[in-house]
């Protein structure tokens, strides 16, 4: 997404309230033991078939882009056939991975807009945090093999985490990555005084020229524990679990079911509106991705700046 008109057009639709990108936790099954998760889940995972209905259904409703995450996607056997078709349907498609099945399921890149990797430390420390034995090495060598494709890291900087995570910023450097760090959700909470000296040091990492793909004020947000800002996710975006199911972010609240219900008719449900309401006074999430894109679309110079360097390659 470089090109300025299709951030314009993404941003218009943010300000006219009018969702269309779709947070996609494709399966709640994952191999690695993260101790910062909180997404695994016992739920049975939707069908290839239900998945793909509701992806038609999503581009009728002018819904344009997802990001696939889990648990772990490429688990799922039939992960090359959903990433296929939903770029067939049209959608912009990216995908978050801790690495591990990349090599053996390079070919899916060839399909992808963008990939994520999950990445909270290099070497050893990596596997053990994981784990997942040899995983540091996998992902090295699936990345050497990844060509032409927008490749992101996203490191989380934790108690268990830091301060090995600020290494992860030279590996990015070498495969000329963009790295987001973040600010642990629940999990994993740093000392108030190390967690303002770790996202210091990657404010001056930034300032030295790694590419480190944060706002400035998100870095600053982040050392001072304080995030100001109002929520606009649920502006443009709908968050969809491994069974289907839409959910109020703030309560835990059931919406609606997109594997078996019709999206059109969760969408115009009372309970979603709401959502979208009331989450405008909501700034519990501490993620870059929350954080960046709410202010982007209040039109915060800072972000619109930002985002617009990361569409044209530059951090």
């Amino acid at each position: 997404m470089r090109n300025p008109v299709i951030f314009l057009s993404t941003l218009f639709n943010g300000l006219a309230k009018r969702p269309f990108f779709i947070s996609h936790l494709i399966t709640g099954k994952c191999n690695a033991r993260c101790p910062t998760c909180r997404w695994r889940s016992e739920k049975s995972d939707g069908s290839l078939t239900e998945i793909l209905n509701f992806y038609k259904q999503a581009k009728i409703e002018g819904f344009y882009s997802t990001t696939l995450w889990g648990g772990e996607p490429l688990m799922r056997d039939d992960i090359f056939e959903i990433v296929r078709s939903i770029k067939e349907m049209g959608f912009k498609i990216g995908l978050i991975t801790n690495g591990n099945y990349l090599n053996e399921k390079i070919e899916i890149t060839k399909h992808l807009d963008f990939l994520i990797i999950s990445m909270d430390a290099v070497g050893e420390k990596l596997d053990t945090l994981r784990g997942i034995t040899g995983l540091y090495e996998r992902i090295s060598d699936a990345v050497n093999k990844i060509k032409n494709k927008r490749l992101m890291i996203n490191t989380v900087v934790s108690n268990f985490s830091y301060p090995d995570c600020l290494k992860v910023a030279d590996f990015a450097k070498k495969y000329n990555c963009i790295i987001f760090y973040e600010y642990p959700i629940g999990k994993g909470l740093l000392e108030k005084k190390i967690s303002f000296a770790a996202f210091m040091q990657i404010l001056k990492l930034k300032d030295r020229g790694y590419p480190i793909g944060n706002s400035r004020q998100y870095l600053i947000s982040a050392a001072r524990e304080d995030f100001e800002y109002k929520c606009r996710v649920r502006d443009f975006s709908i968050t969809v679990f491994n069974d289907g199911s839409i959910r109020n972010c703030i309560t835990g609240e059931f919406i609606g079911n997109t594997y078996f219900e019709d999206l059109r008719l969760i969408l115009m449900r009372k309970e979603f509106q709401n959502l979208r309401k009331i989450s405008h006074q909501c700034n519990r999430c501490t993620d870059s991705g929350a954080y960046e894109s709410s202010r982007t679309i209040r039109l915060k110079f800072d972000a619109v700046f930002n985002s617009l360097r990361l569409f044209w390659g530059k951090t």
